[in-house]
């Protein structure tokens, strides 16, 4: 496992509050900016990196690091790196190319449920 770290001057760190009451986590409040703005770096940095790799896991969070899913995968492939992807929400479509999809129960059955209406629709 390889870890590289990306500072972004344009970002605030993630702030992360607990409320306790007899030792008990009552509420937690995130405070954070999307990650958006550094996804062309942190794709950059990948395409220099992934050349190394045996396998890469995406764990898509929706925090905006994953805006430049296609190219990451386009990338890793380029060098027969195959990518496994944690997909989050149900357009699955920004992952083509990876070599497979971990989606949750919730997330399969939702997208499962958008195809399944999408039929019916069609008279399929």
């Amino acid at each position: 496992m390889r870890c590289e770290l990306v500072r972004a001057a344009q970002l605030p760190t993630i702030h992360k509050l607990r409320v306790l009451a007899r030792n008990q986590q009552l509420i937690r409040v995130d405070s954070e900016q999307s990650l958006e703005p550094c996804a062309a770096e942190f794709a950059t940095l990948f395409a220099r990196i992934v050349p190394g790799a045996d396998a890469v896991v995406l764990s898509d969070y929706a925090k905006g690091t994953l805006a430049s899913a296609r190219e990451i995968i386009a990338a890793a492939r380029a060098v027969g790196v195959p990518v496994l992807v944690d997909p989050k929400g149900s357009d699955f479509r920004r992952y083509r190319g990876a070599y497979a999809l971990t989606p949750n129960r919730s997330e399969f059955e939702a997208r499962s449920e958008e195809h399944t209406s999408e039929l019916q629709s069609r008279g399929l």
